[in-house]
């Protein structure tokens, strides 16, 4: 299920980059706060806060921070190795 979960987040990477381009703060907003969730779920706690980064961020339309913390969430799913 965890290599599902990281693979699931990788492939939504160009959803949120979407969303950033077409300023769909709400959008943002939703995919930050799911993935807050389910990173503490899963027992990634990186994934956590940049969620609750880019919820926070997408609340105050801040499309430079979402900017940032998308691309901090793509440089982390790329380390990031799930050993089964």
């Amino acid at each position: 299920m965890v290599v599902q979960f990281i693979d699931k987040c990788r492939a939504g990477l160009p959803s949120l980059e979407t969303a950033l381009a077409a300023a769909e703060f709400d959008t943002l907003r939703v995919s930050g706060h799911r993935l807050k969730g389910t990173g503490a779920a899963y027992g990634f706690p990186p994934l956590t806060d940049i969620g609750a980064a880019i919820e926070q961020a997408a609340r105050a339309r801040n499309a430079g921070e979402l900017r940032s913390r998308i691309a901090e969430l793509e440089e982390y799913l790329g380390s990031v190795e799930v050993v089964v």
